[in-house]
């Protein structure tokens, strides 16, 4: 036998003792905890608080209420035996077969654990571990239950693990004091429903629209299984009838799941289960108050956000939920009402145009539906009359409704668009004769009779299409639409969605802060683009007008081609220094302490910038190009224009035969293009070169006077101009033009190959030094299109430049200054730039494309950007120098006490003649371009001094956007407001509308016969907001005291800026130059003079704000003031809505 020594006896004696004493002061401390520590919050009294307080929520008037968070309708408390309640007739006891159920579902080891069960936790553990995932949660009904008292409590702070500790405790201490019935009727009122929904009660009114003790079986097992992920079951999330039957057949088998464990528990026999699983889940939507919708959604992820978590942390609540809080929103009640009206109205009128009429297929709204003025109802057709006063009678919930009239005719028109001016009883009958008594119909309701017995309604559709709406003024958000369905997905703020050419203007903004003038010829032609050995050849959406287009024109016409020319040339105003200054803007100087080696594998590594000799060709091309056109006198013009489409041709060859086998090269006009490059015409120049030193010479011998076999040989790739051929050798004292091409495809149209007998016939009547100019440099076209010479000219002054950059350092400023792919990575870098600091928070990525809206952005990026644009200013608090919008004015407490108030500042971040010009091209955009169909809506009539009236056209700023494949639409602009200085962008509207598909394939898939466009898919909406601001904003009084004498459609005179006499530009490119006519139109601009030197701002207003290490300076005042701060109650900004006008 061993003995064990007897240190090792003691020892292991010790280490027993000291595991005991631990395990009992563990004990100890958890009982106390559980059984005898202080826990309020535990108390029924507080649960029954923690489930029966409110927030609500205001409008900007302070008056009218947006919503509630956990309204005392949406929160019905039901006990295990009786109601405690006086909403006697949604109050129930809550049914045995309820807790069978939510046992059965989620807990079936409820009754026999004390709060945590670890052997389900184990079991769980094992099956997630198996399965490589999660699949299965240990958490009980207790801790469920503990979790939904007090999620986000503030001593939990942001540890996950300590959260669940708590959890654990709270459970613990729940079965402690409560019996398992308690426990049971607490998680039966908690569970998360829908929106600001939860329990029971509400469960049963949302999904059946029943009351609780109406419930059958098979409803109560639905409600049980749904607790875990309620959206994942919920129908009425979207409109799609496909996505509805996916989700009613999911949420069958979740309740038949609930069904099984019923039976298998022996809580209900094989009968019930049988009877209750028979059939689909049957729903059927009830109504509440307070629906949930998109705007109370952001509002409660603003209070989960700084600066309001600390303020509600301060204040001592435990969340918004909690508070018993009063929130004023920025909101405006009637423009929100009249954006998501006119939205749904225009969605349906497209669907009309896209689709034709189709019945709904969802059931008419419960009898017990309330209606409301300007919402969208399926409505059960009671009646259809023809006649002589054709109507549709529809029962819409509790009321009645009637389609009839001009409501009734723009219906017929919708589904018959030839219809005849003046209807025929044959057209009524025709659009009426598939609707149906008894078959349900969508309906928007308009207004009541004079009686208020029936509704005006017009028939609408469900549309295939979605969009959104956001309106700005001055930071704050006025309004805001997120689709559709007021509620579920947001467009307006979460759908990223391609912007197509709304992203001109900034590139136009980025361009004349570096020096540009919006009067400047930029070239609207197909050209060829390179990047980073990246080909790219932009495609007009319309036959551009002209070959030249200003910029302002650029904008008004929206011209692709113009808008990439002037990306790959933004920076052509800058010197050297300028160019460093935008380097350090772009984030790509030197950084202090990086050392050169580190540099430049930042620049090469992370950026592809490659510093060779090779790869300053690109842009030493195009600065002696730009030296030989300023300095070159050409004839005929074809040249000149030759020279400015060159491009350098890098990997042209693997470009044309990818495009040739993909089929897009075999249109002539892409592959013409491709092999116009300086690569190439450097190779035709040396083959030139060789023969011309053969044929030059037999040529002035006259080696082949009388040999045609011979002549033809030393001629091949030589072309003379077919006019050549109509004129006398003997009468033509200047040889004709020759062109030298490989391959006659090469060729410009008008070439023909010079025969053996002409070239004899040259070389016998010409004296010699006609035969020497025949054959000279300067009488020779490459491919008929660039002068030897010219050609030349231009590698010698690549040469010489390049001589003396080889001399600099690589990775240098004054290397890099001439870096073709840097400089195109930093003029798109700079737009990403000014884009974030406007208030452009998607992720950006800088492509060729970029200025045609390449990348995905959100509407709310468009007016957040568009506002800068317009106003010249970013908006924002004391947190941040970026642009960023507001939706809460202020929160105040059950006392009325003011806990936050917003105080909006403004800072003015573009130079005051960009803004102006900015302004000049959005105008030109409305008055002249794709935005023109608005004007009809930007008017409005006033009284003058003089007592006549008049019809003032209100200028208007904007700009339309079309993806490539016309899945989207999207038109942003800005209303300005009349003051006494004119019409200021300061204090208007900033209305962003789009509109387009969620799924882009179908869009495509209707391309061909419907065509999404900027200004038909978006512009409508638009134009009808800005009408009713117009109409509704004091605009008439407004102009009436501070120009009291404008001439009827004067409006343009308001113009802020219009100091000076307009100017007449050219109404195909809108350049100064060429013919005025009638049709020519007037922008307010300044003169571009390019002798005098360019002021370059450089965006000096822009880096004063980002260059603070910190916000304090760039905002003057703070934006929020806590409980213990003396609150600001009002904005101390201009609002035109509160400005006191003069009477």
């Amino acid at each position: 036998m061993l003995s064990v020594p007897r240190y090792v006896a003691k020892a292991c004696f010790g280490l027993f003792t000291l595991i005991n004493l631990v395990l009992l002061t563990g004990t100890a401390v958890l009982g106390y905890l559980v059984f005898l520590a202080p826990a309020p919050h535990l108390d029924r009294k507080a649960i029954q608080q923690r489930l029966l307080t409110e927030t609500t929520v205001y409008y900007r008037d302070q008056r009218t209420k947006l919503g509630a968070f956990y309204d005392q309708v949406h929160l019905l408390y039901l006990q295990a035996n009786q109601p405690t309640r006086i909403d006697s007739d949604l109050d129930a006891v809550i049914p045995e077969a309820f807790f069978d159920a939510i046992i059965a579902s989620e807990d079936q080891s409820f009754y026999q654990h004390i709060g945590v069960d670890p052997i389900g936790i184990l079991r769980a553990s094992w099956a997630n571990l198996l399965a490589g995932r999660v699949i299965q949660g240990g958490s009980t009904l207790t801790q469920q239950t503990s979790e939904l008292l007090f999620e986000h409590r503030p001593e939990h702070g942001e540890d996950r693990w300590a959260n669940k500790a708590l959890e654990t405790l709270d459970a613990l201490r729940l079965e402690a004091r409560y019996s398992k019935r308690d426990i049971l009727e607490f998680y039966t009122n908690l569970f998360h429903v829908h929106g600001t929904g939860q329990g029971l009660a509400i469960a049963a009114r949302y999904y059946f629209n029943k009351n609780v003790s109406d419930l059958n079986l098979s409803e109560i097992a639905f409600i049980a299984g749904s607790v875990k992920g309620p959206a994942n079951y919920n129908p009425f999330r979207t409109q799609n009838p496909e996505e509805i039957q996916r989700i009613v057949e999911r949420a069958t088998e979740r309740r038949d799941y609930v069904l099984r464990n019923m039976l298998e528990m022996e809580l209900i026999s094989e009968e019930r289960f049988l009877d209750a699983s028979q059939d689909l889940v049957a729903f059927r939507q009830g109504s509440f108050r307070y629906q949930d919708n998109h705007q109370i959604e952001v509002v409660r992820q603003q209070m989960n956000e700084e600066p309001f978590h600390s303020i509600l942390q301060d204040y001592g609540a435990e969340g918004v939920e909690k508070g018993e809080l009063r929130i004023q929103t920025t909101l405006d009640p009637n423009l929100q009402y009249l954006a998501q009206f006119e939205l749904r109205r225009h969605l349906s009128r497209l669907e009309f145009q896209r689709n034709g009429y189709a019945a709904p297929v969802t059931n008419p709204e419960p009898s017990s539906l309330q209606p409301e003025s300007g919402n969208f109802y399926t409505g059960r057709i009671e009646e259809v009359l023809l006649g002589d006063n054709p109507s549709v009678k529809v029962q819409v919930g509790t009321d009645r409704a009637e389609v009839r009239g001009l409501l009734l005719e723009e219906f017929v028109r919708r589904i018959n668009p030839q219809a005849p001016n003046k209807l025929r009883k044959k057209d009524f009958q025709q659009a009426l004769e598939n609707l149906k008594t008894g078959g349900s119909i969508l309906v928007a309701l308009h207004q009541r009779d004079n009686d208020g017995s029936i509704w005006q309604a017009s028939i609408e559709q469900q549309p295939t299409l979605d969009g959104g709406v956001m309106v700005l003024q001055d930071g704050a958000v006025r309004a805001f639409v997120g689709g559709f369905d007021p509620r579920g997905f947001n467009r307006a703020m979460q759908a990223y969605r391609q912007p197509g050419s709304t992203f001109k203007l900034l590139l136009y903004m980025v361009a004349m802060e570096l020096g540009w003038n919006p009067l400047e010829a930029l070239s609207n032609e197909y050209r060829v683009y390179q990047w980073q050995g990246e080909i790219y050849i932009p495609k007009p959406d319309h036959n551009p007008p002209d070959n030249q287009s200003s910029m302002v024109w650029a904008g008004a016409l929206s011209e692709n081609l113009a808008s990439i020319y002037l990306l790959e040339h933004l920076l052509d105003y800058l010197d050297l220094e300028q160019f460093e200054r935008l380097m350090e803007f772009a984030r790509f100087a030197r950084e202090e302490n990086e050392s050169r080696a580190d540099y430049v594998v930042r620049l090469r590594d992370t950026y592809g910038i490659i510093d060779t000799q090779y790869r300053m060709q690109p842009y030493l091309m195009e600065a002696a190009r730009q030296e030989l056109l300023r300095n070159t006198a050409f004839e005929p013009p074809e040249e000149e224009q030759a020279l400015r489409n060159l491009y350098h041709g890098r990997n042209w060859r693997a470009e044309v035969r990818s495009r040739l086998r993909s089929g897009s090269a075999r249109v002539s006009r892409e592959r013409e293009l491709l092999e116009h490059n300086f690569l190439r015409l450097q190779e035709v120049q040396e083959r030139l070169r060789q023969q011309l030193v053969q044929t030059e010479d037999a040529f002035l011998n006259g080696s082949f006077k009388t040999d045609d076999q011979v002549a033809g040989e030393w001629i091949q790739n030589f072309y003379v101009h077919e006019s050549a051929l109509r004129t006398d050798p003997y009468k033509t004292p200047i040889p004709p033009r020759l062109a030298y091409a490989e391959n006659p495809r090469d060729l410009t149209k008008g070439w023909v190959p010079i025969t053996p007998y002409r070239f004899r016939l040259y070389n016998q009547v010409w004296t010699s030094n006609q035969r020497e100019r025949f054959f000279s440099p300067a009488n020779i076209w490459l491919h008929g299109k660039i002068r030897s010479t010219i050609f030349q000219g231009l590698e010698d002054l690549m040469q010489q430049r390049q001589q003396d950059l080889l001399r600099q350092e690589p990775y240098s400023t004054a290397r890099l200054y001439w870096n073709h792919d840097f400089r195109m990575l930093l003029s798109l870098q700079t737009v990403v730039e000014v884009a974030a600091l406007l208030g452009v928070e998607s992720s950006l990525q800088p492509v060729l494309s970029f200025p045609l809206g390449a990348n995905d952005v959100t509407l709310q990026d468009l007016a957040m950007l568009y506002q800068s644009l317009a106003t010249g200013q970013v908006f924002g608090d004391s947190t941040s120098p970026k642009n960023h919008w507001s939706l809460i004015q202020r929160i105040e407490d059950t006392g009325g006490r003011t806990i936050y108030a917003a105080n909006h500042q403004s800072r003015n971040v573009l130079d005051p003649g960009v803004n102006r010009a900015l302004q000049e091209i959005m105008r030109s955009v409305v008055e002249y371009g794709t935005g023109r169909r608005a004007k009809r809506f930007l008017q409005t009539e006033y009284v003058r001094e003089d007592g006549r009236q008049v019809t003032v056209q209100i200028p208007a700023l904007g700009k339309t956007g079309t993806a490539n494949n016309y899945s989207n639409a999207t038109f942003v602009g800005h209303l300005p407001v009349p003051t006494r200085q004119g019409m200021q962008t300061q204090g208007g509207y900033t209305i962003a509308v789009y509109v387009g598909s969620d799924r882009p394939g179908e869009a495509e898939a209707t391309a061909n016969r419907f065509r999404l466009t900027g200004s038909s898919g978006a512009l409508p909406v638009w134009s009808r907001i800005a009408y009713y601001l117009i109409q509704t904003r004091e605009y008439q009084e407004r102009l009436r005291i501070y120009h009291p004498n404008l001439k009827s459609l004067e409006g343009k005179l308001l113009l802020s800026y219009a100091t000076s006499p307009p100017l007449n530009i050219n109404d195909k490119n809108g350049l100064l130059e060429g013919e005025v006519t009638e049709r020519n139109a007037e922008v307010f601009l300044p003169l571009p003079d390019s002798k005098l030197p360019r002021e370059i701002p450089l965006f000096s207003r822009l880096l004063e704000g980002r260059s603070q290490t910190s916000a304090e300076g760039v905002w003057k005042e703070r934006r929020w003031v806590t409980a213990m701060k003396q609150p600001q109650l009002m904005s101390s900004t201009s609002d035109p809505d509160v400005e006191q006008v003069p009477r």
